[in-house]
């Protein structure tokens, strides 16, 4: 109860905040936008993550001031509509909102309750942790001031570099995802990009711990009503209910429309700004356009590589698509460019692990164009002077006109941008065509990409505007891109996830088509006999994996770290603690740092021990593996063991089995204490 009151809290803000804010958005119109709800929740919704994440980037998160800074927001939104009687104002609600409505409660319901992975949920652990951390402390940043205790010659040994094959930082703080951007420095952060755990900050800050998930389905259900408004707005809403109900088949966006993971919530802020940009276009209302660019803006916030899916493809758009045929209306580009900006202004000041995972890459890059002397300066002198030269001419001459050299410039720019990406991917990736395939035999199945195959010429000829044309486009091309890279640990159910934004919400649309267009024609039964072959031959189904899961995780989390005082350091087994992420989870409830520590570390553990000082230290492992052996003054005495169960898939490499299997978890906890005899 708590999850769902905290998530209409939660839709009742991002509404206000839209439907303030909208009319600025929207001017006229040949013909009113909508649904209007819709855009409303959109643009609430990308402004609450603005604001959310300013504030922890800052140190000032609070749910007061989240609340007060959407109030003044709206408070100037609505003045702003007041003072001007001749602005068109907001558009008024019709039968798509209620539709949508009913959407939106019916995707809610069918993801509903979302999986407490406090522990045994990989990434999500750190997301579910990391946000927990910003509601109690209102930063970003995980101050550890157990760092300045350990001599800073002896850190290196305590905290590896992340990426060692890029020496360059950051270090790994503690396995998990724990960074250290500086040895000298106690400033941790997460290594994943933080705009998820903004929004469980927010859920948490109002629900508590039931609700601290519940982010994962409020944007699952809203993703499926902006797919199912493009996927009307392309070929009519009998082929909107078809991709959704293949889409929902799919296991791969039920499990993570209930496994807190950011691919969902970056797939709704794409998907509506995809949507949004066809809208600027078919209904004349062009400053929409700058909604596009915000929503997509915000979804390369949630994952930081939408930003480089989005910009190769608009790159080769720019490049070979016709005159005139911007996928969004006026504002796209800016607001689109803004939002990367802060982006990369954030990846700045709060580095991830991505810069040190791309630097290797860059310049891979770079010596592949300097052997080919495509950076030598007077090569690239040379050509930037010839085409000016031919532009001038051009000009001069009357052939051309300023404006037609500035959009081949453009074109030229916009296609040497597509070149140094595709080089980046091929001369730094290797495709495995094999094992992608594989996973998607397994979770979208063979007769699903048969039909979208067949779908991509019917919807070149639905497609009513550049807008649509692009998102095809940018389908084709991300889609060829994930059988390169990003490398993903090769866990099936883990891994398909990279397909899960942008690939499987555009292979549902295209093979819906081919369905509609038998139905269109009479042909109910082939139509119906087609969607049967797909369910029946196709891929593992979404409704064999409602079985509950992950379930009391950060109750257990809490119990256990009773028993720790507030300021303890935290050691462990590495191989548990890994698995489990049991110590990131103390350490966000309990400001307890951790430390890895096999039992076979002894002397270590004595160091370690020595160097925090006055501070509770507690070793915590497994029952069935030993703790740390016991020599000279070092001292373990055991205060406590803890037994519980939780339920979790199997995410093993390379094995297709993901069934949900019982942890049975016997866990013993020792005070680790200094003789001073």
């Amino acid at each position: 109860m708590a999850a769902a009151l905290t998530t209409l809290a939660v839709a009742l803000l991002a509404y206000l905040l839209g439907r303030s804010t909208l009319p600025l958005f929207v001017g006229r119109s040949v013909e009113p936008p909508g649904p209007v709800l819709q855009l409303e929740l959109l643009l609430g919704n990308a402004l609450l993550s603005i604001i959310g994440l300013l504030l922890a980037e800052t140190g000032q998160f609070a749910l007061r001031w989240v609340v007060g800074i959407a109030i003044l927001v709206c408070t100037i939104g609505f003045a702003v509509r007041a003072s001007r009687p001749e602005h068109p104002g907001t558009p008024s609600y019709d039968s798509r909102d209620a539709v949508g409505i009913a959407l939106l409660i019916a995707g809610y319901l069918w993801a509903f309750p979302p999986f407490d992975t406090s522990l045994f949920g990989l990434d999500s652990s750190l997301y579910l942790a990391s946000g927990v951390h910003i509601a109690e402390h209102g930063s970003l940043v995980i101050h550890d001031p157990t760092v300045a205790l350990i001599p800073l010659a002896e850190r290196v040994q305590w905290f590896p570099l992340y990426h060692p094959e890029s020496n360059t930082p950051p270090f790994l703080r503690v396995g998990g995802g724990l960074l250290l951007a500086d040895l000298a420095s106690d400033r941790v952060l997460p290594a994943f990009q933080p705009l998820l755990s903004v929004w469980v900050a927010i859920f948490s800050a109002i629900g508590g711990d039931q609700a601290m998930a519940a982010p994962i389905t409020y944007f699952g259900a809203l993703f499926l009503w902006a797919f199912a408004t493009f996927m009307a707005a392309l070929a009519g809403p009998w082929a909107a209910g078809v991709a959704v109900g293949l889409l929902t088949s799919l296991v791969p966006q039920y499990w993570y429309s209930r496994f807190p993971m950011p691919e969902i919530p970056s797939e709704y802020f794409l998907w509506g700004g995809l949507w949004v940009g066809s809208l600027s276009l078919s209904s004349g209302a062009r400053r929409l356009g700058a909604l596009s660019g915000l929503a997509i803006g915000v979804a390369g916030l949630m994952r930081l590589d939408m930003l480089i899916h989005v910009g190769a493809a608009l790159a080769l758009w720019t490049a070979l698509a016709r005159r005139q045929s911007w996928p969004a209306g006026r504002g796209f580009a800016p607001a689109l460019l803004l939002m990367a900006a802060y982006a990369l202004v954030h990846q700045l000041w709060f580095p991830t692990h991505y810069f040190a995972e791309m630097s290797p890459r860059l310049l891979i890059v770079r010596d592949y164009l300097r052997s080919h002397h495509l950076l030598t300066f007077g090569v690239a002198g040379f050509v930037v002077l010839a085409v000016a030269m031919a532009a001038v001419m051009l000009t001069e001459s009357g052939l051309a006109d300023g404006a037609g050299v500035l959009r081949a410039a453009l074109r030229l720019a916009a296609l040497a941008a597509f070149t140094t990406y595709a080089v980046a991917i091929v001369a730094t990736a290797w495709p495995d065509v094999t094992t992608n395939l594989a996973w998607l035999r397994l979770y979208a199945g063979w007769p699903l990409g048969v039909a979208a195959a067949i779908g991509v010429p019917l919807w070149v000829r639905r497609a009513r505007n550049s807008a649509q044309r692009f998102v095809l486009v940018f389908g084709l091309l991300a889609t060829a891109q994930l059988f390169f890279y990003p490398p993903v640990s090769p866990q099936p159910l883990w891994a398909i996830r990279r397909f899960l934004r942008i690939a499987l919400p555009v292979a549902t649309m295209a093979a819906a088509l081919p369905l509609i267009s038998l139905a269109e024609r009479g042909r109910w039964l082939l139509s119906v006999l087609a969607l049967v072959l797909m369910a029946a031959f196709g891929p593992r189904l979404a409704f064999t994996y409602r079985q509950p899961g992950y379930q009391n995780t950060m109750a257990y989390v809490r119990s256990i770290g009773a028993q720790v005082p507030r300021g303890a350091v935290i050691v462990g087994d590495p191989a548990f603690f890994a698995e489990s992420q049991l110590h990131i989870a103390l350490w966000i409830t309990r400001d307890a740092p951790a430390y890895f520590l096999a039992g076979t570390m002894t002397d270590s553990l004595r160091a370690l021990r020595t160097a925090m000082r006055d501070r509770p230290m507690f070793w915590i492992g497994p029952t069935d593996r030993p703790p740390p052996v016991v020599t000279g003054n070092l001292k373990l005495v055991r205060v406590a063991s803890y037994t519980f169960t939780v339920a979790a898939r199997r995410m093993e490499p390379y094995d297709e089995r993901d069934d949900l299997g019982l942890r049975e978890i016997s866990l013993a906890m020792y005070r680790v204490d200094l003789d001073p005899t």
